[in-house]
Formats: structure tokens, C-alpha cells, sequence
């Protein structure tokens, strides 16, 4: 996954190295921004899943066949990746319902949230409370794997 959310970026950052414009198109950027927030999302909730997996194979090695069983493993899978898409889709999706004034234009080679807010011509409130929500959900579910 670390490869995955890097190769969402490079190939537009090396693009703008050679033409030497730090521009990407609203599309593209709207595209490289649910990429690299899916795979991040996804990458932090891997993390617990994998840190839950580490946890029963110290703590209780004789169950952990019994325990993470491979029906367990694929619920695992499928909840790591059903949360990253769910986040994304979420901050994808209000950032959608945004309007920006001046043209489709984002003077950065990487697309990210707060430039896109800036852009905005209406109130960016719920994408800021939709971000905060989204980033404490994601950090208590790390956390509690600790």
C-alpha cells in the first residue's frame, strides 16, 4: 500500500518537473486525490488489522489458529478496505460539491484538501467538519490498537 498512494503522486510530479508547470487539471486532481486518500485510509486501518493479527499470535498462540481463521482474515480485509473507501468517498464526495470562481486550474502538482478549501467560493464548513471527523475516527481506531 505504501507503493500504491506514492504512485498516485509521482507520475504528476514528475510531469510538472519536466514541463516545469505546477498545474493539474480539476479532474486529475479530483482522481489522484481519491487514490492517494484511499490507499492512505486504507494503509492506517491495515495497521490496526495487522496490529489485532500480532496481538493474538503473542498473546494466545494456541488459539490463533482458531481465532483468525481465515474467515476472520477476510472480514478483516474487507472491513480495512470498506473503511478507506468509505473515508474517501466521503471526502471525495463533498469536495464535489464544491464550487470554485476562478477556472478548473489547481496551481499545485499534488492535489490535497486545504489548497482545494482555498479555492472554494461557498463556505468549506462541512468538508472542514467532515475532514476532522473523518481524521479522529481514523486516529481513534489506530490509537485503540495500542
Amino acid at each position: 500500500i505504501d507503493f500504491s498512494y506514492s504512485s498516485a503522486i509521482i507520475p504528476k510530479m514528475l510531469m510538472s518537473f519536466v514541463s516545469r508547470k505546477n498545474i493539474i487539471s480539476y479532474t486529475g486532481c479530483m482522481t489522484q486525490f481519491f487514490f492517494f486518500c484511499f490507499f492512505v485510509n486504507s494503509e492506517s486501518f491495515i495497521l490496526s488489522a495487522m496490529a489485532y493479527d500480532h496481538y493474538v499470535a503473542i498473546c494466545k498462540p494456541l488459539l490463533y489458529t482458531v481465532t483468525m481463521s481465515p474467515r476472520v482474515c477476510l472480514f478483516l480485509l474487507l472491513g480495512v478496505y470498506g473503511m478507506g473507501g468509505w473515508g474517501t468517498i466521503m471526502h471525495t464526495g463533498n469536495i464535489l460539491f464544491l464550487t470554485f470562481c476562478a477556472d478548473n486550474l489547481v496551481n499545485h502538482y499534488m492535489c490535497d484538501i486545504l489548497p482545494l478549501l482555498e479555492l472554494s467560493c461557498n463556505s468549506s464548513y462541512m468538508n472542514l467538519l467532515v475532514l476532522f471527523i473523518g481524521v479522529a475516527i481514523t486516529i481513534g481506531v489506530s490509537i485503540v490498537t495500542i
